[in-house]
């Protein structure tokens, strides 16, 4: 399969793997077939068209008429052949770039825990992940050949053909899906890493202004690596050792309790009795 990057992505000469018009393996390739599906309410007669166009569709897409698709953020372009006149159509097939709130969703939910990102990081799309990025049929539209389609007509069977294509690609690799909906897996990472650094620092600030020398003393963040952070008004220091003395907590480092390892090391700042 050909490289892509948010600039596009072109392949040659595509057939379908599912000869019998199997169900798709992927939710994102399921997610776009399943745009082309019939609305519900439909006549009889109508419905029957729509199933018989898209059967269509799929017989000519398994016969190799898609000689090019390209997919970029909002597009997917095919050049898509006539099998009776041989004739070349343009074929494109739009919808709008997921927002900056979708991604930032999306990649807050890939970042959640180590092990997703990791996932992500290595080139795996989760199918928990498919929710934010779906697009609704009202948000494609089909142009052929300069032409405007309406998307609640039944499908015609060339720009069906190319979505059909498409949705293969699809399984084969997500990532299309997150190219189409305007991101790359790249960009991703650096959306994620500039979550995870703005979050930190969020905690890092709500830490300090809720930290008091009682109930909301932050002990993580006052004993790190066996070291005591730098030395606070002598006040501060006073009044923290007294309470260090008077309610000691129940953390140990071996025998030792923690409250009484720091008074001492606050009392000999301070120079007093330990």
């Amino acid at each position: 399969m050909a490289d892509y990057d948010i600039n596009g992505t072109i392949f040659y000469h595509l057939a379908l793997r599912h000869m019998r018009g199997g169900a798709l393996k992927t939710p994102w390739a399921a997610a776009w077939e399943s745009l082309l599906n019939a609305t519900p309410g439909l006549s009889e007669r109508v419905e029957l068209i729509w199933r018989e166009r898209l059967k269509n569709s799929r017989q000519l897409a398994r016969s190799g008429v898609v000689h090019a698709l390209a997919v970029r953020p909002g597009r997917v372009s095919a050049r898509v052949e006539d099998p009776l006149t041989h004739a070349m159509h343009s074929v494109k097939i739009s919808a709008p770039v997921a927002s900056s709130d979708v991604w930032d969703l999306f990649a807050d939910r890939a970042g959640a825990t180590r092990e997703s990102a990791a996932r992500l990081a290595s080139g795996a799309l989760e199918p928990a992940w498919v929710e934010p990025l779906l697009i609704k049929r009202a948000d494609t539209t089909f142009d052929v050949d300069g032409a405007l389609l309406s998307a609640s007509d039944a499908p015609q069977p060339l720009p069906a053909a190319a979505w059909l294509v498409f949705a293969e690609r699809l399984e084969a690799d997500p990532w299309l899906w997150v190219l189409f909906r305007g991101q790359t897996r790249d960009g991703l990472l650096d959306r994620m890493e500039a979550l995870r650094q703005a979050h930190a620092k969020q905690k890092e600030a709500s830490a300090v202004s809720n930290q008091t020398l009682g109930e909301g003393l932050d002990m993580a963040g006052f004993w790190t690596m066996g070291s005591v952070p730098e030395t606070p008004p002598q006040q501060e220091q006073a009044d923290l050792l007294n309470r260090l003395r008077n309610e000691p907590c129940g953390i140990r480092v071996g025998k030792k309790r923690l409250s009484r390892m720091l008074a001492r090391v606050i009392a000999g700042s301070l120079g007093a009795n330990p």
